[in-house]
């Protein structure tokens, strides 16, 4: 399940039916106090029936981030001035940071939608998800 707060117009989740059964990957783009409503999709959903989308190199990649090099940290992605790393260490989690300011978030991004909020926190426009 996601966190509520974490949830915002334009993220991608694996929206759920009443039954668990997953639907279509989707693109959220209403939300009010208790659902959410999906692209290409008639239905609105409760938040505990929205699933999130792990992050994977094909992921990545389709978001138009491009591989550049691997260190002893992991391997490097980079889109508009800002570095990706998968980590080695256990369950891949991946960590930002910027060329510009030398940030590096601590916290480990594993979701699509963190992804793409936090890009939009830095970027300031959404970041092209093609799936």
């Amino acid at each position: 399940m996601i966190d509520v707060k974490e949830l915002k117009i334009g993220n991608y989740v694996f929206p759920k039916n009443d039954s668990g059964k997953e639907s279509v990957i989707g693109e959220i783009f209403a939300i009010n106090d208790y659902l959410v409503s999906i692209k290409g999709n008639h239905n609105q959903y409760d938040y505990h029936l929205l699933e999130p989308i792990p992050l994977t190199e094909e992921l990545l990649l389709k978001c138009g981030f491009t591989e550049l090099y691997s260190d002893s940290k992991g391997y490097i992605y980079s889109v508009n001035n800002i570095e990706f790393i998968r980590s080695y260490f256990d369950t891949p989690s991946y960590f930002i940071k910027t060329n510009e300011e030398n940030v590096l978030f601590e916290k480990p991004i594993i979701y699509l939608h963190q992804l793409q909020n936090i890009y939009f926190a830095l970027i300031g426009k959404e970041l092209e998800v093609n799936l």
